[in-house]
């Protein structure tokens, strides 16, 4: 079963929260997606990575989302920066996507800075 949520990138480390569908946590008329955020999420993701425990902001590491558009029945993954064709497999594979629709497409709000 496909999942949404959020996810980082850092130095070949993929971090990510998901959650499986059909179990949206919110959901409107455009798409359905994971309670999720990075912010509140950061603290404990970064205090179990090494490599992130001396990053103090949760927006200056590559990040983004995975949410379901309804109207269009597909997956998209929102990111900032362009990501590796490597870094697209792992997501697809971990967010359970294979057998899904999907599109990757670029959103500034997900840009690290």
């Amino acid at each position: 079963m496909p999942f949404v949520g959020i996810f980082w990138y850092l130095e070949d480390n993929l971090l990510f929260t998901k959650k499986e569908l059909p179990s949206p946590e919110i959901e409107t008329e455009i798409s359905i997606d994971s309670r999720y955020s990075h912010f509140d999420t950061w603290e404990e993701v970064r205090a179990k990575i090494p490599v992130l425990r001396d990053i103090e902001e949760y927006d200056s590491v590559p990040r983004g989302r995975i949410v379901f558009l309804k109207a269009e029945g597909t997956f998209r993954i929102y990111h900032g920066v362009q990501l590796h064709k490597k870094v697209l497999k792992a997501l697809v594979d971990e967010f359970d996507l294979s057998g899904s629709p999907w599109e990757a497409m670029s959103d500034e709000h997900y840009l690290p800075f």
